[in-house]
Parts: C-alpha cells; sequence; structure tokens
C-alpha cells in the first residue's frame, strides 16, 4: 500500500507500526486490574466506593462487589503484576467486608498512554495520530 499520508488510532499496537515508517510515538501502556468478591454476612453495597489516597474503587455488582485498581505503567506483553490488587484488597477489606474472590484470576486490562494524557500527538511525518479510549478521545 502506498499513500502521502496516514491517520493511526492510538491503541496499543500503534508504536509497533508507526516504527515501521520510521515514526517513533510516545506511547506507553496503562494496565489496571480488578477481581470480584462475595460479601459477608449479607452486606450490600448502594454506591461506589473511592478511596482516592489508595486509588481503587468498589463498586456494587451482580455478584458482589468488584475491586478495581488504579493504573500501573508497564509494557504491553510482559507478565501480570497484582501486587496492586494485592494491596487495595488489604485495604479495602478494612472499608467494606469482602469475602472469597469470585474470580479464578485477577483482570486485567491495558489501554495506550501518551506523554500528559495528550488527547492527539498531532502530525509526524505524514501520519496523524488520534486516540479513541475515554482517556484519548478521538481528533476531529
Amino acid at each position: 500500500m502506498q499513500a502521502s499520508s496516514a491517520v493511526v488510532e492510538m491503541v496499543l499496537w500503534s508504536r509497533d507500526l508507526t516504527a515501521k515508517i520510521g515514526c517513533d510515538l510516545p506511547i506507553a501502556v496503562k494496565r489496571g486490574y480488578h477481581m470480584h468478591y462475595a460479601v459477608t454476612n449479607g452486606a450490600k453495597l448502594n454506591q461506589p466506593v473511592l478511596d482516592e489516597e489508595a486509588g481503587f474503587l468498589i463498586p456494587p455488582r451482580l455478584r458482589g462487589v468488584r475491586l478495581t485498581t488504579g493504573v500501573e505503567l508497564g509494557y504491553r506483553d510482559t507478565a501480570r503484576t497484582p501486587v496492586q490488587l494485592e494491596a487495595d484488597e488489604a485495604l479495602a477489606r478494612g472499608i467494606f467486608p469482602l469475602s472469597a474472590r469470585a474470580d479464578p484470576a485477577p483482570w486485567r486490562g491495558c489501554r495506550p498512554c501518551t506523554p500528559a494524557c495528550c488527547r492527539s500527538l498531532g502530525q509526524r511525518r505524514s501520519t496523524t495520530t488520534s486516540g479513541s479510549h475515554s482517556d484519548t478521545p478521538t481528533m476531529v
């Protein structure tokens, strides 16, 4: 394929693609984890609980509650590092009566991250980059 210009959506693999044309995009990977829990003694959570200082959220779910972590910066393909989830779980147990983990393993999600969470990196060598995640809305 040949073109004088291109638009590249900022996803986790954008950097791999643009490197092939000699453009090194400053895209890092933000990773976050969550786990579902049963609750003890019929406890009920009617609204999400946010601990801003520790950086976690406990929203109610059909299966009990979910504990979500803040983000860690890492490489896209490296092994999971649930250290943050384990630390947040210990703190969350002091706030709400979590019971057993309901999932066999923590869920991990990844999303692209740009310097200062810029919504667009603009034009670089006839390649325009834009994002579509809530952190990096599409440039119009």
